[in-house]
């Protein structure tokens, strides 16, 4: 099979099965969510005991502070995708992709400005920064 082939099977299935790609794209983006929250938990874990709520105060507030930021951003890409791969096949383009990225990224900045999320940011870079104080 060559390339335009592929490239032509490829843009089959996507069109056959808009929903799977969103499910499949959402799925995956939850995972990788997870996976960096435990990890930046985990690898703070000398900085728990100078949070307010402790170890799970850490990861509550790690949570938050992604979930504020990704989900509305998830939920986005969400509809968006809905909207290329199921409503209008046409618009599955690159430059339609970099619009969306270009604004994803604002919107993601815009979220990380919100009050609740600074007030746990804050918390976090507090515990870490008195956790480095004591080891150094």
């Amino acid at each position: 099979m060559n390339y335009a082939q592929k490239q032509a099977a490829s843009m089959a299935w996507q069109h056959a099965h808009p929903l799977e790609l969103v499910a499949i794209s959402t799925i995956a983006s939850l995972v990788i969510i997870a996976i960096i929250v435990l990890i930046r938990w985990l690898a703070s874990s000398g900085a728990w005991q100078y949070h307010p709520g402790g170890a799970s105060g850490f990861l509550k507030d790690e949570c938050v502070r992604w979930a504020a930021i990704l989900v509305p951003y998830l939920a986005l890409t969400i509809a968006f995708k809905i909207y290329v791969y199921d409503l209008h096949p046409e618009l599955n383009r690159p430059n339609i992709w970099i619009g969306f990225a270009v604004a994803a990224i604002v919107f993601r900045l815009v979220l990380r400005r919100l009050p609740f999320v600074k007030t746990m940011a804050r918390h976090i870079d507090a515990a870490r920064a008195q956790a480095k104080a004591v080891r150094s």
